[in-house]
C-alpha cells in the first residue's frame, strides 16, 4: 500500500499537469491609503477556486534589529471589507502602519485551497497510513500539495520594505541577554521577535 501511494505520488509529481500560482503577490508604493502606511500590498487570486487567507502577518525591525511580529492588519477586499475568503478572481489588498521608530517592514500571507482531485483522492490513503513517520522535508511537501488532507497550502513573502520615515534612535541596542516579553525566534531572520506590539498576539510558524 505504502509503495503504491509513493508511485502514485511520484507519478503526478513528475508528470501531473503545472498550473499557475493560485495567488501572486505585489507591492505598490504609489498609493498608500494611511499617513502611517508607505506602501500597499495587493493579492489576486488567478484561479477559479475560493481560497482562505490566514492571519495576515507583517513583521517588522525596529532600529537594532529587533523584529516584531504584528498581526494586527487585515486583507480588504476593493469595496474596503475585511477579506477571509477570497473569491475567484479577486483582489484583496492592505496599507500596514509603521511610524518612523521602524526601519523596514514586509507582509506575509498564509493560505490553503481545496487540492486537485487526484491529490485529493491520494490523501484519503494516506491518512490512513499516518505519514508522521516520513521526514519532515517529505511530509511537508506532500501536505503543502494537498496529499494529507486533502487541502494544499502556501506562504507568499514579500520583500523587505524600507520605510522613508524611519528616523535613527539612541536607545540602547538588544542584546540576547537582555530580558524580552514573550520572545521566540524568527524563522525568517534568525534574530529574536517581540510579541509586544500594542496588543496584537504573534504568531508564524512554516
Amino acid at each position: 500500500m505504502v509503495v503504491v501511494l509513493l508511485v502514485a505520488i511520484g507519478w503526478v509529481a513528475l508528470f501531473g499537469k503545472r498550473s499557475v500560482s493560485v495567488l501572486s503577490l505585489t507591492i505598490s508604493t504609489n498609493g498608500p491609503r494611511a499617513d502611517l502606511g508607505f506602501f500597499a500590498a495587493f493579492l489576486t487570486n488567478n484561479t477559479g477556486r475560493s481560497v482562505m487567507l490566514y492571519p495576515l502577518l507583517v513583521q517588522m525591525e525596529e532600529d537594532y534589529g529587533m523584529i516584531l511580529n504584528n498581526m494586527g492588519e487585515n486583507w480588504v477586499d476593493t469595496s474596503g471589507k475585511q477579506v477571509f475568503i477570497m473569491p475567484p478572481q479577486s483582489i484583496a489588498a492592505v496599507s500596514p502602519q509603521a511610524d518612523s521608530s521602524i526601519r523596514r517592514l514586509r507582509v506575509i500571507a498564509e493560505y490553503d485551497y481545496e487540492a486537485s482531485t487526484i491529490p485529493r483522492f491520494i490523501s484519503r490513503g494516506v491518512r490512513k497510513l499516518n505519514p508522521s513517520f516520513l521526514p519532515n522535508s517529505m511530509h511537508g511537501w506532500l501536505a503543502s500539495h494537498g496529499f494529507v488532507n486533502g487541502r494544499a497550502h502556501g506562504v507568499l513573502e514579500s520583500s523587505w520594505m524600507r520605510n522613508p520615515k524611519f528616523e535613527h534612535t539612541s536607545r540602547r541596542r538588544w542584546e540576547p541577554w537582555m530580558p524580552a516579553s514573550n520572545s521566540v525566534p524568527d524563522a525568517a531572520t534568525n534574530v529574536p521577535a517581540s510579541t509586544n506590539y500594542g496588543s496584537n498576539r504573534a504568531r508564524y510558524a512554516r
